[in-house]
Formats: structure tokens, C-alpha cells, sequence
């Protein structure tokens, strides 16, 4: 008897609902048992993904609180790198929502120590770009703190640190959100300055008191304009956004038109719907969403984000809007505009040339219908993995791609396949509970070789008689290819993950960091 109980440990087949002994594995919310990541990979995590709608086991607030936890740890141990950390995610345009990096600067403004408040509120600007961020921040910060010296002088300097022409564009552009307005924030923080034009700004906003700005008076010519004409000279003279025209006008085909020439990429790629409902999509108008949007430069400079063309692709490719509101014919040559778009927006990856098999996590609680990546409404964690894979796909000549769950199943997506086909195809997958070990152990089963496994998923792994890292050992050893790499592209905030840290073969990844792609490239050919 004592020779069986004895045999029940080992450390080269563990079931997932057990620790591996001498591996330091923590419980994941499924009762299955994985590695946690470093507090630093968590921050970084939780910048890209953010916490919007939680997981399938873990509500929204306790997830945004496990993640709040973990960064006024890090504070107190390094404030500056934190601040670092969200300025480098942020100014790259790395995560579709700036929400977590505001957040995150507001808790070291409020919670660090002096260097870190101090270093953290002069580089506001850099993660608070536009008068939205600004507000954003101003809601999270004063949820931690009292308006003191060091933040009334920050918020100020936002403003005294622009010009006037820029200046004069915010305070016109972003009036107010969530309660918060530049007039409110103006007040506050009283910016002083010796410059008599800004101040001549500060006053107009605040007092109402005259001031002579050329673009300020057409603004205000507008707000009762009836007259297109009038609005089309203004739009095109001053490049005009849509929040300086006249709205009861937006559906006019001239007005239409030239905002469409007029407007930034961010505004052009959420209005596409609105652009076919008002009937302006002619060829001429076409030609230019595509010099905008198939332009990888501007992509970047906009710090446009894959998830944002995704979102505009998953509402455009629906005819409506997506509260129902609005409907409009869907122009394919538009789809097609954003289906290329998606991929330039990774930017430029290289090719490895290796075998490779992509693996997505299809069970259940990847498909958690209040999940949502970034703030992408409606599209799950499994429908999105589903498209980061086809970024790899484009590249690899070499990739097959399965779904896991309780079961393996072969996928037929391609980047052959436009976006909304393949998130339309994922969708009809029924599945249930997790065993990432099965792509391995299939592909060992069948003698199938592979140099790379790349995993998407939530981590939450509980089913199986052997671990994943377990499986790629067996794997490795079997199919005589030690250097067999696998890579865990974490698609949620948690702080799990199925690679062993300890394996130099292995790595964890943040999904739709715009950075991912490229940084697996690198890892597969050795680089990094």
C-alpha cells in the first residue's frame, strides 16, 4: 500500500487539479493549478487589457481590485518604473484604451511617495494627451486623493504647456465627459502664466470675457448655421472635427463628404457606418479611406490599435449601430479596407520560418458573453484570439491552427478569410471545460513536429492528467526537438499562466498587445 501511495507523485505526468511538486504553483479560478506571474508582467497585463467586464469566474470589480492591489505594491517598491511602465504602453499606442494607464498614473500621483508624485503628475501629459485623458484622470485621481499644491500645478501646467492654437482646439474639441469640464479644472488649478494671449484664453473660457480667435468665432458662427455651404467652407478652411459642426447638418452629402476628408483617422474609423448611412461612400471618397487607413505611418502616429479597427469592422459589417441605432448598407470594399488595416496595424513582423501550431482556447469561459477585450463590445475572448492568430497566420508559411477545450478540434481559419467570417465561423464552437495539454499530447500521439506551440488563452486550466509544461518536456524528449518552444498569449488581466517561468523554452505574453506579434518572432528565432 505505502509503494502506491508513493507512485501517486510524480513530477513528469501531474494532474491538472494538482501542484507539480517543487514547481511554485498557485490555484487558478477554476480550481486547476498554473504559475503565477511577476507583479510586473501583471502591471503590464492589466495596461493592455485592462479589466472591463471581468472574467467568467471573476467579477469586474474584484478583478480591477486584485489589479489595484498589485500596483500600489509595485509603487512602493518602485514608483518610477511603474510610471515608466504606463507611459511606454500608453505613448506607443500598445493597448486600445487608456483608461488603465490613467488610472495607474492617478494612483501613483495619489498613493507614491514624493519623487513618485512628483515625477508621476510632470509626465501627465504624455498619458493624458487630449482633453478626454484629461478629464479621465481627473475622475480617477480625485477618487484617492484631495486637490493639492502638486496636482493643482499639474493639471495646470497640461494647459500652459500647449500653444495657443493647440490650446484653443482642446478647450473647442473636448468640452466635457464623465461631470468634468475645462472650465471646472481651470478653476481648480488657476494656471498662471505671463503669457496676456493665454490668459485672454483662460478668460473667455472661464468668464465668458471676449476674445478674438479666428477659430473660436467660426465655431460659434456655426452652432446656428443652417446654411451647407457655409459649414463646407469652414470644414475644409480649418479642417474641422465633427465636434465643431452643426449635427443636424452631418447628414447633408456635401457636409458629409468633406468630413470625411477633414476628420482624424481615430474619427474616421468610428464613423465608416455613419459615412455609408449618410450615402457618401463614392469611389473618390473610398480612394481616401484607403490612403488613411492601408498607410502603416499613419496607423502608428495615430497610435491606432488593432482592436479599434476590429471593434469598426465587427460594427460596420453588422449595418447598424451598435445600440441598434442607425442603420446602413454595408459597402464591402469598405470591409475589405479594415481587414487589411487590422493587420498593418501590428506593425511590421518577420517571419521565422518554423513550424508552428497555433492553439485557441475554446471553452467556455473564453467565450463569457460580458468579456470584453479592451472595450470591444460583443466579440469574446475566444472570437478575438481567434483574429491575433491570424496575424501569425499571415506571416508563417508554416502554422497549423486548433481549438482546445475537452476535446482538440482542427480550424478552418485563414487570413484568406476575412475577419467577420472567421469570427462568425468561431462562434458556432460549443465548448466547455479546459485542457491546454491536448494540442502537445495530440501532436506527440500522432508524431506531429512542431518547433512552436503557441497558446491563446484565459488560463483557466483544469482538466487533464498531465500539465502543459509536462506535455512539452514528454514532447521535446519524444519527437527529438529540445528546443521545442511554447508561448501562453494571456487574453484576460489574471494573474496566471500555463508556462513554467523557469523554462527558457517558454514565455508569457499579453493578448493584443500591439507588441506581441513581433516579440514571439523574436523569441522563436532566439532573439530574445
Amino acid at each position: 500500500m505505502a509503494l502506491k501511495t508513493y507512485q501517486t507523485i510524480n513530477n513528469k505526468q501531474t494532474s491538472a487539479n494538482e501542484p507539480v511538486i517543487g514547481k511554485n504553483q498557485v490555484l487558478n479560478n477554476t480550481d486547476g493549478y498554473v504559475f503565477q506571474i511577476n507583479n510586473w508582467k501583471k502591471l503590464e497585463r492589466f495596461l493592455v487589457l485592462g479589466t472591463e467586464g471581468g472574467t467568467y469566474y471573476v467579477g469586474e470589480k474584484k478583478l480591477t481590485r486584485d489589479n489595484c492591489e498589485t500596483v500600489i505594491k509595485l509603487i512602493g517598491i518602485d514608483g518610477k518604473r511603474v510610471v515608466d511602465t504606463v507611459i511606454a504602453i500608453s505613448d506607443a499606442g500598445r493597448s486600445s484604451d487608456n483608461d488603465p494607464a490613467l488610472f495607474t498614473l492617478a494612483l501613483c500621483v495619489s498613493l507614491g511617495d514624493l519623487e513618485t508624485r512628483k515625477y508621476a503628475i510632470t509626465n501627465l501629459d504624455k498619458v493624458a494627451r487630449i482633453g478626454t485623458h484629461l478629464f479621465h484622470f481627473a475622475q480617477f485621481v480625485s477618487q484617492f486623493r484631495g486637490w493639492g499644491k502638486l496636482l493643482r500645478k499639474g493639471i495646470a501646467n497640461w494647459y500652459l504647456n500647449k500653444d495657443i492654437d493647440k490650446l484653443v482646439f482642446q478647450l473647442l474639441k473636448y468640452q466635457q465627459r464623465d461631470g468634468w469640464s475645462h472650465k471646472d479644472l481651470i478653476r481648480l488649478t488657476h494656471p498662471k502664466t505671463t503669457n496676456e494671449q493665454m490668459n485672454k484664453v483662460f478668460n473667455w473660457l472661464v468668464n465668458d470675457k471676449p476674445f478674438e480667435n479666428e477659430l473660436i468665432n467660426v465655431v460659434d458662427s456655426l452652432k446656428m448655421e443652417t446654411n451647407p455651404t457655409t459649414v463646407v467652407e469652414a470644414i475644409k478652411k480649418f479642417r474641422l472635427p465633427m465636434e465643431m459642426v452643426p449635427n443636424n447638418l452631418f447628414s447633408h452629402p456635401e457636409v458629409a463628404s468633406n468630413l470625411l476628408h477633414s476628420v482624424g483617422v481615430t474619427a474616421l474609423i468610428r464613423n465608416l457606418g455613419n459615412f455609408s448611412k449618410w450615402n457618401v461612400m463614392t469611389n473618390e471618397n473610398i480612394d481616401h479611406i484607403k490612403s488613411v487607413l492601408l498607410n502603416q505611418d499613419t496607423l502608428k502616429k495615430a497610435r491606432i490599435h488593432p482592436i479599434q479597427i476590429l471593434t469598426a469592422m465587427h460594427i460596420y459589417t453588422s449595418g447598424h449601430g451598435s445600440k441598434g441605432s442607425g442603420e446602413w448598407e454595408v459597402n464591402h470594399k469598405v470591409s475589405d479596407i479594415l481587414d487589411k488595416a487590422f493587420y498593418l496595424s501590428f506593425g511590421a513582423i518577420e517571419p521565422t520560418n518554423k513550424r508552428i501550431l497555433i492553439s485557441l482556447d475554446v471553452s467556455g469561459s473564453m467565450d463569457w458573453s460580458e468579456s470584453k477585450i479592451g472595450k470591444l463590445a460583443g466579440m469574446t475572448a475566444r472570437e478575438a484570439s481567434a483574429c491575433m492568430a491570424l496575424v501569425t497566420m499571415a506571416v508563417e508559411k508554416n502554422c497549423d491552427v486548433v481549438g482546445f477545450s475537452d476535446t482538440l478540434k482542427v480550424l478552418d481559419i485563414s487570413p484568406r478569410r476575412r475577419l467577420d467570417d472567421v469570427v462568425s465561423y468561431i462562434r458556432t464552437i460549443g465548448a466547455y471545460s479546459t485542457n491546454c495539454s491536448l494540442p502537445v499530447t495530440e501532436s506527440l500521439k500522432n508524431k506531429k513536429s512542431y518547433d512552436v506551440f503557441i497558446f491563446y488563452t484565459d488560463n483557466e486550466f483544469n482538466t487533464g492528467n498531465i500539465h502543459p509544461f509536462q506535455a512539452m518536456q514528454k514532447y521535446r524528449k519524444e519527437m527529438n526537438i529540445p528546443d521545442a518552444k511554447m508561448i501562453s498569449v494571456g487574453m484576460v488581466a489574471t494573474g496566471f499562466t500555463i508556462a513554467d517561468p523557469s523554462d527558457p523554452y517558454m514565455l508569457d505574453v499579453v493578448g493584443f498587445d500591439t507588441n506581441t506579434p513581433q516579440m514571439m518572432s523574436e523569441f522563436i528565432q532566439g532573439k530574445i
